[in-house]
């Protein structure tokens, strides 16, 4: 199975660091994570994980809703892309979430 959006999310925190000129240390304590796991993460070495986006996202002041919205589909497609059926089970999922609320 790809890892692309856990590279992408990496790859988020990695550019938005930078950017912002933010070390390493700070960054990796803001997410509750050792310098170098935050390394691995930003290499791609490493999976990160999809709570991190609320972290990440008021870190570098973005859009938090656009970035789950982003990792999310990536992540769902990813792991979900050889199935035949997989946007009558997405449509149907979500008919399903619908009705739950």
């Amino acid at each position: 199975m790809s890892d692309n959006w856990n590279k992408k999310l990496g790859s988020i925190i990695k550019e938005y660091r930078d950017a912002n000129n933010l070390p390493m240390r700070k960054v990796a304590a803001s997410l509750d994570l050792y310098q170098s796991t935050l390394s691995k993460i930003e290499k791609g070495d490493l999976k990160g994980n999809i709570e991190m986006t609320p972290v990440v996202a008021k870190l570098f002041n973005l859009d938090y809703q656009g970035l789950q919205f982003d990792i999310l589909s990536e992540k769902l497609i990813e792991e979900n892309k050889d199935y035949p059926l997989l946007i009558e089970a997405l449509k149907e999922a979500l008919n399903k979430l619908k009705r739950a609320k």
